[in-house]
């Protein structure tokens, strides 16, 4: 991953990589955020520039199997890139940007959330890609970083899908904890950045199977703050939700990981994912 921090315009007659919003539409979006239902989080179009994205789809497209993780089970099926060494330029610049101090800064300003730390490593983050039947069943992400305690308080996710339509499906919803059900519905747009807060009620997924062959594709990192709460009242790992219409095979698979301890159904779900995702190639 590149070292460099850039700034929000990195030379004079240059194109910005993104478009910092003025201190009155931040003021607009941080509004925006708490009153925000189901759960606090913004959905902003155009933030990043369009021709920087489409480099990083266009490297995407290039890598080769072996720098995917496959995440292949019945509550999830996409495959992942997060390790920084083995991301493309572009996506590696993207990531830059994101945790470099301008942005940070914005962060902070929209959500109200002080002393935000980016994860350099990006645990859980980094390009995410589903493919023909890819899912992601309604979850709550993990809410301490497993090595360094802090607590998971944002997640920034930015899309990379051009042209995309409802038929594509693939719809990031936004579940309300309390009813049940989907509180909001946001379509992966390319150039289109969901600023999502982090918290035991911020249940969300894509749980209907892709029903074409297009790739969903994503850009995803998450911010970390200092623990507001006991380091035994967050959980390290995701937590799926069992919702209304969800496939018998996602119900056994979420009793597996309430019967049996973590690491063996991590053994588990990496041996099939593996074997799938061989298979597909």
């Amino acid at each position: 991953m590149a070292t460099d921090q850039l700034s929000v315009a990195e030379r004079p007659g240059t194109v910005a990589l993104w478009q910092p919003p003025s201190e009155t539409d931040e003021a607009r979006l941080a509004s925006q955020f708490t009153q925000a239902s189901p759960f606090p989080h913004l959905v902003i179009d155009g933030l990043f520039d369009p021709a920087f994205l489409t480099a990083i789809t266009d490297e995407i497209k290039r890598l080769p199997s072996a720098d995917w993780s496959p995440h292949y089970t019945a509550l999830q099926k996409k495959r992942m890139t997060g390790k920084p060494a083995d991301l493309p330029f572009s996506a590696a610049r993207y990531f830059s940007l994101v945790n470099a101090p301008e942005f940070i800064a914005f962060l902070e300003a929209v959500t109200g959330i002080p002393s935000l730390r980016p994860d350099l490593t990006l645990l859980g983050g980094g390009v995410h890609e589903a493919g023909a039947n890819g899912h992601f069943e309604i979850h709550v992400d993990f809410q301490k970083h497993p090595s360094t305690g802090l607590q998971n308080r944002l997640a920034v996710i930015t899309y990379l899908n051009t042209d995309w339509t409802e038929a594509d499906g693939g719809a990031l919803e936004l579940w309300n904890m309390k009813d049940n059900r989907s509180g909001a519905t946001i379509p992966p747009l390319l150039g289109r950045t969901v600023i999502m807060g982090q918290s035991p009620v911020a249940a969300h997924g894509y749980p209907e199977p892709l029903p074409g062959s297009r790739p969903r594709r994503a850009l995803i990192a998450y911010f970390y703050s200092q623990p507001d709460k006991p380091a035994g009242a967050m959980i390290s790992t995701t937590r799926y939700i069992r919702r209304p219409g969800m496939p018998l095979s996602s119900h056994l698979q979420m009793t597996l990981r309430d019967i049996f301890p973590q690491p063996i159904v991590r053994s588990l779900r990496q041996i099939r994912s593996r074997f799938t995702h061989k298979r597909s190639r």
